[in-house]
């Protein structure tokens, strides 16, 4: 258990670090590639990545289900099983990237067709080849030793070095912006950083892994549950990548997807962050069910649940008070749509919340493999925001799609929630219930308290913004820690030991 702890620490401070890194460089880059060639090439950039997501589906559940396979041989250090499922989670990777390079060439011919903007067919298709590339050196290079890093409670190696070729690649990327480059080579940047991971992470897996040996016959039936996962990983898609293509598909302009990328982007610092938290912890908790210690699991799970929450709605408080002063700075200098809708900065929040509130319990029903028996849940998930959004969409625009989002998450979080009490764990329900109560009345009052204050002064620069943001973050982190602490003094102190724990051994 200590060793567990103190391998989960390393990958949430390297996460924690990485997410600071990417928020500051995701800031950068899209605020140059808005001045320097507007709101529509920013879409289509936007766009474009999200639709290759939808090529993604080939994955068919490999990362995920590999890295649980992966958990029992790790546990009980059975080299010659890591061997056997580290050859079939090459030969499963090798075959995903060829399915994706057919559809990529797809892909290349017919997406131009859905661009109502005035953009050189070349320059998309070009686009698409470039964004697509980094996917293809995940399935051919990469996915393989990521995730055995990540079973083996290593992940924090593979992100130190996605730090370094995230900001090598916003480095080249600024002085390509510069130089004055086209959007094509201002993208190929990425693809650079990509290559430096690549080499960093074989020279780790080499060394750390001298044993490794993807010689050794497959064994089968190690990846199980592909499928399965798969249609979990087509929900998750939907819920998470819809927006932009039915936006892409039912606008007239590809601006009004750079109006929500750009709240999007915001929404999605707090959303990785809070999801590489998580990540962190799923190896050591998937370790924890391999070995069958539920007396363990319900201990760490009330922990996780708890500073969880507190953290969930701490940080999106901090983003539906903030997000209007940032976004009023951060596009004051462009003219070609409006980007300033209080309400769309309110859902998001809203959306963020929605989403992430229900990621400790669901680590607990992923790490434990229960993706057949939650698949219909996550099925209806889809269609819920499919169709909520179609049938809004129309007259609400960015509105509908977000609503469309928030109501399929209500549904799935209270599926999650009473599949895994029923199925898995009987945690106190009535616990969690007073903790989301609890932590939903202080996003309420701080909301309540300091919007309409802080959205009523003038932001003219980001030294100005920051200073209100460390008011904010630090009046609202405030309340939040001293009600939780109050309302459930001994779970507090236990996390608190268990990080100081886990840092000193």
């Amino acid at each position: 258990m200590q060793s567990r702890s103190k391998q989960a620490i390393k990958n949430v401070m390297a996460n924690i670090m990485y997410q600071l890194v990417a928020a500051v460089c995701g800031l950068i880059i899209p605020k140059l590639i808005l001045e320097t060639f507007g709101s529509a090439i920013n879409g289509l950039s936007s766009s474009i990545t999200q639709f290759i997501t939808y090529l993604t589906l080939v994955e068919m559940g490999i990362s995920q289900a590999s890295t649980i396979a992966l958990y029992k041989p790790i546990a009980e250090n059975n080299r010659n099983d890591i061997n056997a499922t580290m050859s079939s989670v090459k030969r499963y990777y090798i075959n995903t990237g060829l399915y994706f390079l057919a559809l990529l060439i797809v892909m290349v011919f017919v997406y131009p067709s859905f661009v109502k903007d005035d953009i050189s067919v070349i320059t998309i298709r070009l686009l698409v080849i470039i964004l697509a590339l980094t996917y293809c050196m995940d399935y051919f290079l990469i996915g393989k030793y990521k995730v055995l890093l990540m079973a083996d409670q290593r992940a924090y190696v593979s992100t130190a070095f996605q730090i370094f070729g995230t900001i090598l690649s916003t480095i080249l990327c600024i002085c390509f912006l510069y130089k004055g480059e086209s959007i094509v080579i201002v993208k190929f940047s990425l693809i650079i950083g990509y290559i430096v991971r690549y080499i960093l992470i074989k020279i780790y897996v080499k060394k750390r892994y001298s044993y490794l040996n993807f010689k050794v016959p497959a064994r089968k039936g190690a990846i199980k549950q592909r499928k399965d996962i798969l249609i979990h990983q087509i929900s998750s898609l939907v819920v998470n990548n819809t927006d932009v293509g039915i936006l892409t598909i039912v606008s007239s302009t590809l601006s009004e997807v750079s109006v929500y990328n750009i709240f999007n982007m915001v929404g999605l610092i707090l959303s990785n962050l809070l999801s590489s938290l998580s990540s962190s912890l799923s190896a050591g908790i998937g370790q924890i069910i391999a070995l069958k210690d539920y007396v363990a699991l319900k201990n760490v799970y009330s922990n996780f649940e708890y500073i969880y929450q507190v953290i969930t709605f701490w940080l999106y408080s901090c983003m539906g008070i903030l997000i209007m002063p940032f976004i009023a700075w951060y596009t004051k200098s462009i003219v070609d749509v409006n980007y300033y809708r209080e309400l769309v900065g309110l859902l998001f929040a809203i959306k963020g919340i929605t989403t992430s509130v229900r990621i400790p319990i669901a680590t607990i029903v992923n790490s434990r493999g229960d993706f057949k028996q939650t698949r219909n849940q996550a099925i209806l998930e889809s269609v819920i925001n499919i169709s909520v959004s179609l049938v809004l969409v129309f007259s609400l625009g960015i509105i509908g799609v977000l609503i469309g989002t928030i109501v399929s998450n209500v549904y799935r979080t209270i599926h999650v929630y009473y599949y895994c009490y029923k199925k898995i764990i009987a945690f106190d329900i009535r616990k969690t219930i007073n903790r989301l109560i609890r932590n939903t009345t202080c996003a309420l009052v701080t909301y309540l308290l300091l919007y309409k204050v802080i959205t009523g002064i003038t932001m003219s620069n980001f030294i100005i913004f920051f200073g209100y943001a460390a008011f904010v973050t630090i009046v609202t982190f405030f309340l939040f820690f001293v009600v939780n602490l109050l309302t459930e003094f001994v779970e507090m102190k236990n996390f608190i030991s268990r990080v100081f724990h886990a840092i000193r051994h």
